[in-house]
């Protein structure tokens, strides 16, 4: 059995007999059937030992069959030849299924039914278990119907059904059995001792330093996106970015701006709570023995390369995120600078400050000019005016 005929085997499934299954059931039951398969060949027993790569194919069959199930649905695809021939010979669907009668998925039963005679099912009854037990449902709890109101006692609990026992005289069967699948859909478990409560807790999650930091992030984003939205039209069609080379990036004016005209933002999407300073970024508060960064978020447009096979040239992918703030050039020569920083300060989530630097330009400028702000350069430490 290999991986790409499970899936040739599903995609048919989903084809034939008009299932759909939700992404997190497929990656379940292929990330199972790939960790089955490399323990079998290595000879380490993960969710079950199998004789057989067969085997491991009929585990397969049941769970796609029990997924069709839970939605109502039976599975009509014949199994594949390969895995069928395959198959232990030890039991035959004539002496697991009612006598007489045979389904339309009936090659499809005797896989189950082969199965189900493995150590894996009870692997799989297992697992089934401790899920349903994480919401009540074990062997000796009791349930109730939701429209009869009739109280039922759980007996037994496998990889295909529970088990269910009249526990007070009603109109219904004494004994039935359900779906796994659809249980909590049926049935509501009765209440039992080890029950636990809250009658208090921490409503606002004002504790939860996780919590806290990503409503604050939140809160820093949305005001940034407002400072950004009203700062466009003071350098819209007014200036340029030059890109490449990536050591010479910067920002140009296009046509003459008046002093304090224009204003740049350091819009993100990337807030940072952190104890060192992380690369390109600036600082903008303190929260939790932590200092908040505004981090560089750059998305420039590329240019896709043709294929061998086309050679017209394709149009630039749409797709650039660049905030002008972030390609402003830093120097420690007074005559070069035009931007200075002014800080637009705002409270969030509640009583926090916060100051973002921004830039205005401090004086009037030509068409042509780069803008620069000013860092002075640290020159017996070896250090030298950088980019922010």
């Amino acid at each position: 059995m290999y991986p790409f005929e499970a899936h040739t085997f599903l995609q048919t499934v989903v084809t034939q007999d008009g299932l759909r299954f939700q992404a997190a059931q497929t990656a379940k039951v292929f990330g199972e059937l790939g960790i089955r398969l490399v323990a079998h060949v290595f000879q380490r027993p993960l969710l079950g030992k199998f004789t057989s790569l067969s085997a491991i194919a009929l585990v397969f069959l049941s769970e796609v069959k029990a997924l069709a199930e839970a939605q109502g649905k039976e599975v009509t695809v014949e199994v594949p030849p390969a895995w069928a021939k395959a198959a232990p010979k030890a039991e035959t669907s004539e002496k697991s299924t009612t006598k007489g009668k045979r389904s339309r998925g009936a090659d499809l039963g005797k896989a189950v039914v082969l199965a189900s005679t493995s150590s894996s099912s009870q692997d799989m009854s297992l697992q089934v278990s401790e899920h349903l037990a994480m919401k009540g449902c074990k062997v000796g709890a009791f349930c109730f119907d939701k429209k009869s109101e009739d109280r039922f006692e759980v007996t037994e609990i496998q990889a295909t059904c529970v088990s269910l026992k009249m526990a007070t005289a009603g109109q219904g069967p004494s004994n039935i059995s359900v779906e796994p699948a659809r249980f909590f859909e049926k049935y509501r478990v009765e209440a039992t001792k080890d029950e636990q409560f809250l009658t208090s807790w921490d409503y606002e999650c004002k504790l939860n330093h996780d919590v806290q930091i990503e409503f604050i992030s939140s809160s820093i984003k949305l005001e940034l996106k407002g400072l950004h939205d009203a700062s466009v039209e003071t350098f819209k069609n007014k200036i340029k970015l030059r890109i490449c080379p990536i050591a010479s990036r910067g920002v140009f004016a296009t046509v003459a701006i008046n002093k304090g005209e224009l204003s740049l933002v350091p819009m993100t999407t990337s807030v940072v709570f952190a104890s060192k300073e992380p690369n390109h970024s600036v600082e903008i508060g303190q929260a939790f023995g932590l200092k908040i960064y505004l981090c560089t978020r750059l998305v420039f447009p590329t240019e896709p390369q043709p294929s061998l096979q086309d050679t017209s040239v394709k149009a630039k992918t749409k797709s650039e995120c660049i905030f002008p703030f972030w390609l402003v050039t830093s120097t420690a020569s007074s005559s070069r600078v035009k931007m200075h920083t002014k800080y637009a300060k705002f409270k969030v989530h509640g009583d926090l400050q916060v100051h973002v630097p921004c830039f205005k330009n401090s004086k009037a400028i030509k068409a042509g000019d780069e803008l620069s702000c000013f860092k002075e350069e640290e020159g017996r430490e070896g250090k030298k005016a950088r980019k922010m």
